[in-house]
């Protein structure tokens, strides 16, 4: 952007291990950007390409020595910069039983085992100020911190065990919890899994497409168990963080925000004036403009590369404590579902190049059989689980074909942006309107 002059580093493979961000810094030397300034060396861009690949390959080699001394320590049953796992500690390179956390973990597999609840066995934990361990916590015994150390299998078959490049390595530990208290947890956990009340899974038809239209952040979708009825709901992350934007709707129940959805959209597919328009619209824009579908390619695999190291930086942040286990699980699942949303549109975008007006009419006019195709069923209500899945399939089906993003907006109002859309209805469209 302008705003850096010289870039000064100690050696030159200190600025780059890959030809990729080699090829970015010679870019802006070649255009006079910038200035590269090397403390033991010279730079010369015309090397440029032969120190990346010496780089490169080195830290190949760095990496397969360190993999070899890893699965050597692994092999041997010694530890290798694992955090320990609760109930343990580290003892030169063992893992030995830690007293107090060790008669925690009994507690807690041996209440569970008695049935008493998850929230009731966090109560207990927090009256009886039981030991958090050695990493700080935001949250107190947080439930599913809870329920992780329920399915620690370790605590009763004394076998850890950790995968590495393919290879499955076992650490001997003492075992904590017996195998009659880790029988009767088994067997509880078996119980739950036939009766689905606290475990439902839903079908959202908007997942991964909702934004609160107020703070602009992409809406999780969550679960909540009311009164033994459970509901689902899609839910604003920053007013779950506690620093929602002024008129921010936090929440809008599934049921609501699905069916104005389908509304909205079956008004769009039954519009056949309507829908020809926006397609020929869309081709003559991008016929007129020449949008380069490989240049958007390269940049969502940009974005699903840099989605790789946010979710380590997540990790860091739970590692070193800053955020509770709850937060991880959450973060990393609004990771994933912008992952498939990423890995969906590069796959349209795929279609996409080469001849792109071409091929945009032959996937407008794919989806729009196959939608069309299956409206018909959608007319008489289903009569088992396998109709209802179905009808979900098609809808689901229409919503990614069709549907570019939905805002909820205050009064919990939807806005939908349709993918065919022309661009000149869209600069002439008020935000505040729905579409």
């Amino acid at each position: 952007a302008g705003h850096v002059d010289v870039i000064v580093a100690w050696r030159e493979d200190r600025l780059y291990r890959g030809f990729k961000p080699m090829l970015e810094i010679t870019e802006r030397i070649e255009q006079k950007t910038v200035i590269v300034e090397l403390v033991k060396e010279l730079f010369d861009a015309n090397l440029a390409p032969v120190k990346a690949w010496a780089a490169r390959q080195e830290l190949l080699a760095k990496h397969d020595r360190f993999m070899m001394g890893f699965a050597a320590r692994l092999a041997a049953g010694k530890p290798w910069n694992f955090t320990v796992p609760y109930g343990y500690q580290r003892v030169n390179d063992h893992y030995q039983v830690e007293p107090d956390e060790a008669a925690c973990v009994r507690k807690i597999w041996g209440w569970y085992a008695d049935g008493v609840s998850v929230r009731e066995i966090r109560r207990r934990l927090i009256a009886a100020g039981a030991p958090q361990g050695d990493r700080p916590r935001k949250d107190v015994w947080g439930l599913p911190r809870i329920r992780k150390l329920l399915r620690y299998e370790t605590y009763h078959t004394g076998v850890q065990k950790v995968k590495l490049e393919g290879d499955v390595y076992e650490l001997s530990l003492e075992p904590i919890v017996d195998a009659g208290t880790a029988r009767r947890v088994a067997e509880r956990r078996a119980r739950h899994k036939v009766y689905p009340v606290g475990n439902l899974k839903y079908d959202y038809l908007a997942l991964g497409l909702v934004y609160c239209g107020v703070c602009g952040w992409r809406m999780h979708t969550i679960a909540r168990q009311r009164h033994l009825s459970p509901e689902g709901e899609y839910r604003c992350p920053k007013a779950f963080f506690g620093y929602p934007e002024p008129g921010c709707v936090r929440t809008v129940g599934w049921h609501k925000l699905d069916r104005l959805l389908w509304e909205k959209v079956s008004d769009f597919l039954a519009d056949d004036e309507r829908f020809e328009r926006e397609v020929n619209a869309t081709i003559e824009s991008l016929r007129s403009q020449e949008v380069s579908a490989e240049a958007e390619v390269y940049r969502l695999r940009e974005q699903l590369d840099t989605l790789t190291v946010e979710r380590q930086k997540v990790i860091m942040l739970w590692r070193k404590g800053k955020i509770s286990e709850e937060d991880m699980d959450l973060q990393m699942a609004a990771l994933k579902v912008e992952e498939v949303d990423i890995q969906r549109v590069l796959a349209e975008q795929a279609l996409l190049t080469g001849n792109k007006a071409q091929k945009l009419i032959e996937f407008a006019k794919q989806y729009r059989s196959e939608i069309r195709a299956g409206l018909a069923e959608l007319q008489a209500p289903p009569k088992t689980p396998e109709d209802a899945k179905r009808h979900f399939a098609i809808k689901r089906t229409a919503v990614e074909a069709l549907v570019e993003r939905i805002d909820v907006m205050p009064g919990r109002t939807l806005r939908v942006t349709f993918r065919l859309d022309s661009h000149s209805e869209r600069q002439m469209r008020n935000p505040s309107t729905g579409s």
